[in-house]
C-alpha cells in the first residue's frame, strides 16, 4: 500500500516534470509586470515571482483564511491582534520553513495584511517557528492559479509537535482572488 505522503510526493514530481516540459506561460503579472519571468528564480524550477500588487491582493485573502482555519480560532477573523511573520519561508513537506535570509513583506503588503484582518490587527515579527505566529510560504503559482501553505505553531520547545497547517488553493475571479480548494490541513 502506498501510503500518502508517497502519493502526495509523486504527484508533485508529475506536476514538475509537466511544468518543465511544457514550458508553459503562467498568465499571472510578474515582478517585472510583463508576464513570466525570465530572471532566474529564488524558488521552484523557473517559478515566477509575483508583483507586491499582485501578492498584496493573494495575502489579503490567503492571511485571514488562514487564521480562519486555526482550531484554536474562532472560525473568523476576530478583533484581537495577530502576530505573523515579517517574511515568507519556503514550502518543506507540509511545513514553512526559514532559511534566516528572507526578504522582509513591502509595507505595501503588509497594509494588505492589516486590512485583511479587521477589525483584529497584525503584529509583523521575525519568523520565528518556535513561537506562536503566522508562517506563510511564498505562494507557488500554478497556470492561473497559486497555491498557499501556512503553518501556525503554538511556541514552545523547538520540535514541538504543537500547532497547526494546510495549504489551498486560489484562483483569480472577477471580484479578485479567493479560496479555490482545500488541498490539505493538519493538526498537532
Amino acid at each position: 500500500m502506498v501510503g500518502r505522503a508517497a502519493l502526495r510526493f509523486l504527484g508533485l514530481a508529475v506536476l514538475v516534470l509537466g511544468f518543465v516540459a511544457c514550458g508553459r506561460n503562467d498568465s499571472l503579472t510578474t515582478a517585472e509586470g510583463t508576464g513570466p519571468s525570465t530572471k532566474p528564480a529564488s524558488s521552484l524550477l523557473g517559478q515566477p515571482s509575483l508583483a507586491d500588487s499582485e501578492l498584496s491582493e493573494i495575502l489579503a485573502v490567503a492571511v485571514p483564511t488562514a487564521i480562519a482555519a486555526n482550531p484554536d480560532g474562532h472560525g473568523k477573523v476576530v478583533a484581537t491582534q495577530y502576530s505573523i511573520a515579517d517574511s515568507l519561508g519556503s514550502v518543506t513537506g507540509d511545513s514553512v520553513t526559514f532559511a534566516g535570509n528572507e526578504p522582509p513583506l513591502s509595507q505595501g503588503v503588509r497594509e494588505a495584511i492589516a486590512a485583511g484582518v479587521s477589525p483584529g490587527s497584525a503584529v509583523f515579527v521575525p519568523a520565528d517557528p518556535t513561537k506562536a505566529m503566522l508562517l506563510i510560504a511564498t505562494p507557488v503559482v500554478e497556470g492561473d492559479s497559486v497555491v498557499v501553505t501556512y503553518q501556525q505553531p503554538c511556541g514552545g520547545e523547538p520540535g514541538a509537535l504543537c500547532g497547526s497547517g494546510g495549504a489551498f488553493r486560489m484562483e483569480r475571479g472577477a471580484d479578485g482572488w479567493r479560496v479555490a480548494e482545500v488541498l490539505s490541513g493538519w493538526i498537532s
